[in-house]
């Protein structure tokens, strides 16, 4: 039982903040006496403190009613002992200090401080609430253990009340009841019944029993719901073990079912591992063959190439000691014939530039003529004009004595206009011939120096290709003398042509009716095993041929690639350009390509279809026997009789779908 021992007040309500006020407690009762303002409860103004409000704010830390604002402490406004104020002082510093025995009967010790403050300018105080200690006042404690606590590492209020061994609610209302509070057992009865439950702590306890009642409640529902599914399961159970019994027999006979099909397996297998040899050794033969038909096609272009190489070339008799001179020779050769160019091109450029003056000059000539021919056309409608006139005075004016004179003066004078005339347009059309010669020579001269130079950069080109040809030959040959080996295309080609023969000997072209022969034995036997497997093992065939055809596919691209890359390399390197016709063939070619391949992609995108439908199908067949299975017994039998030989071709199924090992309570309502 915990017990009050001291009580030490300085600084609340009306209690000297400078003086320490001890109060001794003792038993079994303390009784406090004294006259009206003396402190036992409430005196008349509201700054002084009893020491019952003290014991309680020790005890629980909860101010009195209508404190929160600090008069709970000493205000320092307040003059003390009737005579002085404190002066200077703006802060006043309230303490409680407790020392009690707890329910062990170890002496403790609770400080709690407050502190009041005045505003700035004396408009009024606030206060705030100090650090509170709780600590061990026993001599005959450990030393070395924990002394004290603080509000700062734990809740002071909630140790407080353990420490006293009773409840909050017990120290506010039984305790340390204020006085304007203790008129409560006189309250309403809601209020009454509130603060005796609180009192008594059978709050929890009531709860206990509502959810005590509730779960047993849901407990008995729970109950008849599972006896419920007892029965039910007890049926299913009965019924379970006479269609375990049934599925014991019909997995015995699946698993001879399962061996049958393990052995067409392992046969299928040792047929396709021998067909997959054959096959191998027809691919190989015939990338022989397609390596010896290429090798044929660049034997055929290198000796097309020679050909046109030696018609182009002129073959030099002479030793290497001559030829070595003449490569020596040959880069004063190609500076001569620069400078040759050279000279021919300024040759040419003062042609053309004589040419453009021989132009300038003809345009002006014929200016000239038009000029002229004009002048001469006026000239002639004036000698008619006045002839016109001459003819028309000597038909108005009498004869006369001179009249013949001046018409033979006339015509003489018609006849020198004339022959000048004439004259003049004989020199204009020598000297328009004479131009026009002169530009035809012109003309041709020009184009003999153009051919000259085309014919110099001809010969310099083949000069290069020679000089080129010669110095590959000779670091072919140090290549060959260093290797000691020769290494040339056309020991490759002999050496391709070799193993083709050694490949036709090791399969002549008799055996190759024995071998179609037996290929398509093993074909009917493959065919006719695939017939006696079920739809899984036609798709894994499909698949088998699918990747077959993709492997093959994407080797004759490659092929193709790598043939029409070389090719295109070489007709690039040795015609400059490749050929038209060609070019359209290799367009067909390319079209029929992108057809083949969109036929393959329809292919595969029918292959999946099927392979879905195929699995689908498969699928409905296990939900209907399960179905069946379930159903009934005469059912199943029924079933194993007409449908049984058709579960041999669904390996899968067999495998991964099993017939059910329990039934839903759905079909157990239905067998009811």
């Amino acid at each position: 039982m915990a017990e009050l021992d001291k009580l030490a007040i300085r600084g609340v309500r009306s209690f000297d903040p400078r003086e320490v006020h001890i109060i001794q407690f003792f038993k079994p009762l303390t009784v406090i006496v004294g006259h009206n303002g003396s402190g036992k409860t409430v005196s008349g103004t509201r700054l002084t403190q009893t020491i019952v409000e003290c014991l309680k704010y020790a005890a629980t830390g909860d101010l009195p009613p209508n404190t929160k604002g600090g008069s709970f402490v000493h205000d320092p406004t307040v003059r003390v002992s009737g005579s002085r104020q404190l002066a200077g002082v703006d802060t006043v510093k309230a303490q409680v200090r407790l020392r009690f025995r707890n329910t062990s009967g170890v002496r403790m010790s609770c400080v709690r401080n407050l502190q009041v403050s005045k505003k700035k300018g004396g408009a009024g105080i606030t206060m705030k609430t100090l650090e509170g200690v709780l600590g061990v006042d026993d001599e005959t404690s450990d030393p070395q253990s924990r002394a004290a606590i603080s509000t700062r590492c734990a809740e002071l209020d909630v140790e407080m009340a353990s420490l006293l061994g009773v409840s909050r609610t017990i120290i506010d209302n039984v305790l340390f009841c204020h006085q304007e509070d203790s008129s409560w057992p006189l309250s309403e009865p809601a209020v009454l019944k509130k603060r005796f439950d609180d009192i008594f702590e059978v709050t929890r306890y009531t709860k206990a029993l509502e959810s005590i009642r509730a779960l047993r409640k849901q407990r008995a529902q729970d109950v008849r719901v599972d006896e419920a599914e007892l029965r039910a399961l007890q049926q299913e159970k009965e019924r379970a073990d006479s269609v375990q019994e049934k599925i014991r027999v019909l997995e015995r006979a699946l698993a001879q079912k399962v061996q049958d099909r393990d052995e067409l397996d392992a046969a299928l297998q040792r047929k396709t591992r021998s067909n997959e040899a054959l096959y191998s050794d027809a691919m190989r033969f015939r990338e022989v063959l397609s390596h010896a038909e290429s090798l044929e096609e660049r034997l055929a272009l290198y000796t097309e190439h020679r050909d046109t190489l030696l018609a182009r070339t002129e073959l030099v008799d002479a030793s290497d000691a001559e030829l070595q001179r003449m490569v020596d020779q040959l880069p004063a050769l190609l500076a001569s014939q620069r400078e040759r160019l050279a000279h021919a091109r300024s040759r040419r450029k003062d042609a053309l530039s004589e040419r453009d003056t021989c132009t300038e000059q003809h345009d002006a000539l014929l200016r000239e003529h038009a000029r002229l021919e004009a002048a001469a056309q006026a000239l002639q409608h004036m000698l008619d004009e006045g002839a016109a006139a001459l003819l028309e005075i000597s038909e108005n004016v009498p004869a006369h004595p001179n009249v013949a004179q001046l018409e033979a003066a006339a015509l003489s004078l018609d006849s020198d206009l004339r022959g000048q005339l004439r004259d003049h347009n004989a020199r204009q059309a020598l000297e328009a011939q004479q131009a026009s010669k002169e530009e035809a020579q012109r003309e041709s001269t020009h184009a003999s120096l153009v051919k000259k130079h085309h014919d110099l950069k001809a010969r310099h080109e083949q000069m290069r290709a020679t000089l080129d040809r010669l110095r590959t030959r000779i670091a072919a040959c140090e290549a060959e003398l260093a290797q000691g080996a020769p290494m040339t295309d056309a020991g490759a080609l002999d050496a391709a042509r070799k193993r083709r023969d050694a490949l036709q000997q090791e399969h002549p072209a008799s055996e190759l009716p024995d071998v179609a022969s037996r290929l398509a034995a093993l074909q009917a036997e493959r065919d006719t095993l695939t017939q006696a497997l079920a739809t899984a093992s036609e798709t894994a065939q499909l698949r088998a041929q699918r990747a077959q055809l993709q492997q093959s596919r994407d080797e004759k691209e490659r092929l193709h690639k790598e043939r029409d890359a070389q090719w295109r390399t070489e007709c690039s390197e040795r015609l400059g350009t490749i050929p038209n016709d060609m070019s359209v063939a290799l367009t067909e070619a390319q079209a029929a390509h992108a057809a083949a391949q969109e036929q393959l992609a329809t292919a595969e995108e029918a292959y999946l279809r099927t392979a879905a439908q195929e699995e689908a199908q498969v699928q409905r067949c296990q939900e209907k026997e399960a179905l069946v299975t379930r159903m009934c017994p005469r059912l199943t039998q029924v079933f194993a009789r007409r449908f049984r030989p058709c579960w041999a071709t669904f390996p899968r199924l067999k495998k991964d779908c099993a017939p059910p090992t329990r039934k839903s309570r759905y079909f157990a309502t239905l067998w009811a």
